[in-house]
Protein backbone atom coordinates (compact mmCIF):
# COMPACT_ATOMS: atom_id res chain seq x y z
CA UNK A 1 0.00 0.00 0.00
CA UNK A 2 1.05 3.66 -0.26
CA UNK A 3 2.97 4.85 2.77
CA UNK A 4 0.82 6.24 5.58
CA UNK A 5 2.98 9.38 5.48
CA UNK A 6 1.31 10.31 2.16
CA UNK A 7 -2.25 11.64 1.94
CA UNK A 8 -2.95 10.39 -1.58
CA UNK A 9 -6.20 12.33 -2.38
CA UNK A 10 -4.34 15.63 -1.82
CA UNK A 11 -1.91 15.02 -4.71
CA UNK A 12 -2.96 17.01 -7.82
CA UNK A 13 -3.53 15.19 -11.10
CA UNK A 14 -0.39 15.13 -13.22
CA UNK A 15 0.89 12.96 -16.04
CA UNK A 16 3.92 12.19 -13.87
CA UNK A 17 3.05 9.48 -11.31
CA UNK A 18 5.57 11.00 -8.90
CA UNK A 19 3.43 14.11 -8.62
CA UNK A 20 4.71 17.67 -8.43
CA UNK A 21 7.93 18.61 -6.66
CA UNK A 22 7.23 19.36 -3.01
CA UNK A 23 4.79 16.54 -2.37
CA UNK A 24 5.56 13.42 -0.37
CA UNK A 25 6.88 10.67 -2.63
CA UNK A 26 4.67 7.77 -3.70
CA UNK A 27 6.30 5.02 -1.64
CA UNK A 28 4.67 1.61 -1.79
CA UNK A 29 6.10 -0.64 0.93
CA UNK A 30 5.23 -3.40 3.38
CA UNK A 31 3.49 -2.24 6.55
CA UNK A 32 1.19 -3.03 9.45
CA UNK A 33 -1.48 -0.33 9.78
CA UNK A 34 -4.27 0.20 12.30
CA UNK A 35 -7.11 2.62 11.44
CA UNK A 36 -9.41 3.85 14.21
CA UNK A 37 -12.37 6.18 13.53
CA UNK A 38 -13.60 8.35 16.42
CA UNK A 39 -15.63 11.48 17.13
CA UNK A 40 -14.71 14.65 19.04
CA UNK A 41 -17.56 17.06 19.82
CA UNK A 42 -19.54 15.70 16.89
CA UNK A 43 -16.58 15.93 14.48
CA UNK A 44 -15.67 12.66 12.79
CA UNK A 45 -11.92 11.96 12.75
CA UNK A 46 -9.69 9.01 11.93
CA UNK A 47 -6.38 7.94 13.42
CA UNK A 48 -3.97 5.73 11.50
CA UNK A 49 -0.90 4.18 13.13
CA UNK A 50 1.57 2.18 11.08
CA UNK A 51 4.87 0.33 11.31
CA UNK A 52 6.43 0.39 7.85
CA UNK A 53 9.40 -1.24 6.18
CA UNK A 54 12.59 0.75 6.91
CA UNK A 55 15.36 1.40 4.43
CA UNK A 56 18.00 3.84 5.55
CA UNK A 57 19.59 5.63 2.62
CA UNK A 58 22.96 7.29 3.15
CA UNK A 59 25.44 9.38 1.28
CA UNK A 60 28.97 8.33 2.21
CA UNK A 61 32.23 10.01 1.42
CA UNK A 62 34.15 8.09 -1.28
CA UNK A 63 36.98 7.57 1.21
CA UNK A 64 34.78 5.14 3.12
CA UNK A 65 34.87 2.69 0.23
CA UNK A 66 31.10 2.14 0.25
CA UNK A 67 29.47 0.70 -2.85
CA UNK A 68 27.04 3.40 -4.02
CA UNK A 69 24.25 3.22 -6.57
CA UNK A 70 24.16 5.40 -9.68
CA UNK A 71 23.06 8.41 -7.63
CA UNK A 72 25.79 8.11 -5.00
CA UNK A 73 23.52 6.60 -2.33
CA UNK A 74 24.31 3.63 -0.10
CA UNK A 75 21.62 1.33 1.32
CA UNK A 76 23.07 -0.06 4.51
CA UNK A 77 20.30 -2.64 5.19
CA UNK A 78 21.19 -2.41 8.89
CA UNK A 79 17.85 -1.11 10.17
CA UNK A 80 16.64 -2.52 13.48
CA UNK A 81 13.24 -0.80 13.83
CA UNK A 82 10.37 -0.08 11.43
CA UNK A 83 9.48 3.45 10.40
CA UNK A 84 6.74 4.48 12.86
CA UNK A 85 4.02 6.73 11.41
CA UNK A 86 0.85 8.23 12.88
CA UNK A 87 -1.69 10.21 10.85
CA UNK A 88 -4.79 12.12 11.93
CA UNK A 89 -7.40 12.51 9.16
CA UNK A 90 -10.33 14.92 8.90
CA UNK A 91 -12.49 14.38 5.81
CA UNK A 92 -15.54 16.68 5.69
CA UNK A 93 -17.81 16.84 2.63
CA UNK A 94 -15.89 19.88 1.35
CA UNK A 95 -12.30 18.68 1.79
CA UNK A 96 -9.62 16.36 3.10
CA UNK A 97 -7.01 17.23 5.74
CA UNK A 98 -4.27 15.31 7.53
CA UNK A 99 -1.52 15.85 10.07
CA UNK A 100 1.19 13.19 10.04
CA UNK A 101 4.20 12.47 12.23
CA UNK A 102 7.00 9.96 11.70
CA UNK A 103 9.89 8.60 13.77
CA UNK A 104 12.76 6.68 12.16
CA UNK A 105 16.07 5.19 13.18
CA UNK A 106 18.84 5.68 10.61
CA UNK A 107 21.62 3.15 11.06
CA UNK A 108 24.70 1.83 9.30
CA UNK A 109 27.46 -0.64 10.21
CA UNK A 110 29.09 -0.58 6.77
CA UNK A 111 31.81 1.85 7.86
CA UNK A 112 35.47 0.78 7.98
CA UNK A 113 36.15 -1.61 10.84
CA UNK A 114 32.45 -2.37 11.28
CA UNK A 115 31.96 0.91 13.14
CA UNK A 116 28.23 1.49 13.81
CA UNK A 117 26.55 4.87 13.46
CA UNK A 118 22.88 5.35 14.33
CA UNK A 119 20.47 8.16 15.17
CA UNK A 120 16.75 8.71 15.72
CA UNK A 121 14.92 11.53 14.00
CA UNK A 122 11.47 12.71 13.04
CA UNK A 123 9.39 14.36 10.34
CA UNK A 124 5.96 15.96 10.06
CA UNK A 125 3.59 16.67 7.18
CA UNK A 126 0.47 18.82 6.95
CA UNK A 127 -1.68 18.24 3.89
CA UNK A 128 -5.08 19.39 2.76
CA UNK A 129 -7.63 19.86 0.00
CA UNK A 130 -10.68 22.11 0.09
CA UNK A 131 -13.34 23.11 -2.41
CA UNK A 132 -13.53 26.69 -3.63
CA UNK A 133 -16.17 27.21 -6.35
CA UNK A 134 -18.32 24.35 -7.62
CA UNK A 135 -15.87 21.45 -8.21
CA UNK A 136 -12.75 23.63 -8.13
CA UNK A 137 -10.36 23.01 -5.25
CA UNK A 138 -7.07 24.04 -3.66
CA UNK A 139 -4.53 21.45 -2.51
CA UNK A 140 -1.43 21.92 -0.36
CA UNK A 141 1.26 19.92 1.41
CA UNK A 142 3.98 21.06 3.83
CA UNK A 143 6.66 18.66 5.08
CA UNK A 144 9.71 19.02 7.32
CA UNK A 145 12.11 16.74 9.16
CA UNK A 146 15.61 15.36 9.61
CA UNK A 147 14.60 11.89 8.40
CA UNK A 148 12.31 13.00 5.55
CA UNK A 149 15.00 11.81 3.11
CA UNK A 150 13.60 9.07 0.87
CA UNK A 151 10.03 10.14 1.66
CA UNK A 152 10.56 13.60 0.16
CA UNK A 153 9.38 14.77 -3.22
CA UNK A 154 10.71 12.70 -6.12
CA UNK A 155 12.85 10.34 -4.01
CA UNK A 156 16.13 12.18 -4.57
CA UNK A 157 17.50 12.79 -1.06
CA UNK A 158 19.43 10.82 1.53
CA UNK A 159 18.37 10.33 5.14
CA UNK A 160 21.88 10.95 6.48
CA UNK A 161 25.39 11.73 5.32
CA UNK A 162 28.60 10.06 6.51
CA UNK A 163 31.76 12.14 6.24
CA UNK A 164 35.29 10.95 5.56
CA UNK A 165 35.87 10.54 9.32
CA UNK A 166 32.95 8.11 9.54
CA UNK A 167 30.64 10.50 11.40
CA UNK A 168 26.97 10.34 10.44
CA UNK A 169 24.70 13.39 10.38
CA UNK A 170 20.96 13.41 9.75
CA UNK A 171 19.96 15.63 6.84
CA UNK A 172 17.14 18.15 7.33
CA UNK A 173 14.78 18.42 4.37
CA UNK A 174 11.71 20.59 3.88
CA UNK A 175 9.21 20.95 1.07
CA UNK A 176 5.94 22.59 0.07
CA UNK A 177 3.37 22.14 -2.67
CA UNK A 178 0.37 24.27 -3.66
CA UNK A 179 -2.05 23.46 -6.47
CA UNK A 180 -5.34 24.69 -7.91
CA UNK A 181 -7.69 22.41 -9.86
CA UNK A 182 -10.25 24.02 -12.18
CA UNK A 183 -13.10 22.04 -13.73
CA UNK A 184 -14.17 23.33 -17.17
CA UNK A 185 -17.06 20.86 -17.17
CA UNK A 186 -17.71 17.40 -15.68
CA UNK A 187 -15.23 15.78 -18.09
CA UNK A 188 -12.36 18.30 -18.33
CA UNK A 189 -10.15 19.78 -15.65
CA UNK A 190 -6.87 21.68 -15.41
CA UNK A 191 -4.28 21.50 -12.62
CA UNK A 192 -1.78 24.25 -11.87
CA UNK A 193 0.83 23.27 -9.29
CA UNK A 194 3.88 24.87 -7.73
CA UNK A 195 6.30 23.21 -5.37
CA UNK A 196 9.80 23.25 -4.01
CA UNK A 197 12.01 21.00 -1.92
CA UNK A 198 15.30 21.80 -0.23
CA UNK A 199 17.78 19.67 1.64
CA UNK A 200 20.48 21.00 3.96
CA UNK A 201 23.30 18.94 2.54
CA UNK A 202 26.47 18.92 4.67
Amino acid sequence: NWTTFLNVPVIPDTLDLGGPVGSVYYLRQAMLRWTQPFDVAGTHLELQVAAESPRSRLWEAPQNGASADGYGFVYADDDRYPDMIARLNYVPDWGNFSLTGMARQIRTSSLPGGHIQQAWGGAVSLAGKFQTYDLDNVRFMLSYGNVLGRYASVNTFEDAAVDAAGQMSLVTTYSAMLAYQHWWDTAWRTNLAYGFVQSEQP
